[in-house]
């Protein structure tokens, strides 16, 4: 059980290190042009945008009648801009309920409208935050190998079987736990 966790360990950390070079590679590339992930359906739209060393969130939620228009999954690119936040633009509904969080750097305003079952809202994310976030597996999956290696050392120095850590001053040859024969 511990070798799969250890394995298991050790895939999330290779796929939280390539996360961690894309988002260092949007970053680089949010200072020269402007990417956009758009989906649209009949319950609203959501994006995703690069902007300047930022990531936008935007969302807007409703049930609206079914729809002919262009629905599914797009790709826009623009030139580099800082984050726009619109919802500061919009113009008000009865009923309309606002709330805002911003925090070094991240950011969040909502608009939500009880009577019309909408929701607008409007997220910035640094891209320093998504590559520090990449940075926690990986870091601890090296400080388990460390310790892991250093424990190791230290039951051999010990005495102790490297395989299972039963005491081998008795029988130094062979482990009677394990079977294991100590180098």
């Amino acid at each position: 059980m511990r070798r799969l966790a250890r394995h298991l360990l050790t895939c999330c950390s290779v796929v939280s290190v390539l996360l961690g070079i894309a988002v260092c590679v949007f970053w680089w590339r949010s200072y020269r042009m402007s990417e956009t992930i758009i989906w649209r359906g009949d319950s609203g739209w959501r994006s995703i945008t690069s902007a300047c060393g930022d990531v936008e969130i935007g969302l807007f939620v409703i049930v609206w009648p079914p729809s002919h228009g262009p629905n599914g999954l797009r790709y826009e690119r623009d030139n580099a801009r800082p984050p726009f936040d619109y919802i500061r633009l919009m113009g008000g509904n009865t009923g309309d309920m606002h709330s805002s969080r911003e925090w070094h750097g991240f950011i969040w305003h909502q608009v939500r409208n009880a009577r019309l079952g909408s929701i607008h809202g409007f997220g910035v994310i640094p891209f320093w935050a998504l590559a520090l976030a990449t940075t926690f597996l990986p870091l601890g999956w090296i400080g388990s190998r460390l310790r892991s290696r250093r424990r190791r050392r230290r039951m051999k120095r010990k005495g102790f079987c490297p395989g299972c850590g039963y005491d081998l001053r008795a029988t130094p040859d062979r482990c009677p736990e394990c079977g294991a024969i100590p180098a």
